[in-house]
């Protein structure tokens, strides 16, 4: 086997492998595949745990960019959003103990559980 078949082979496995890793190593890389980890992507711009809620997921988001276009400015691209409905779903891709959680480069927002941090669990 020559060199550039021997090249061809492993570069891509060694990408995979890196990816992977990465994901394993660090928990907000896994947005990238988060139908792996257990959310439905039912559009583009939303995922969720359970896709009976898409409606109020919908909602939640249109409010959310409504405040934000109202009292701070318009966002020009607007991040993907995953809900999560319980505390072992945002583990598998953050600190539980935080609300939300912001992928910087990766435009998703992550939003834990909310009824745990409204004071109605």
């Amino acid at each position: 086997m020559t060199i550039q078949k021997k090249l061809v082979i492993f570069c891509p496995m060694t990408v995979f492998a890196l990816l992977l890793a990465s994901c394993a190593i660090y928990k907000p890389l896994r947005v990238v595949g988060s139908k792996i980890f257990g959310l439905t992507c039912v559009t583009n711009d939303i995922c969720l745990k359970a896709p009976a809620t898409i409606d109020e997921a919908n909602q939640l988001r249109t409010d959310a960019l409504s405040f934000i276009a109202e009292n701070v400015k318009l966002i020009e691209h607007a991040p993907r959003v995953l809900f999560c409905h319980s505390e072992d779903c945002f583990a598998r891709f953050g600190n539980p103990a935080v609300a939300a959680l912001y992928i910087w480069g990766l435009n998703n927002l992550i939003i834990n559980d909310i009824k745990d941090y409204a004071g109605t669990a």
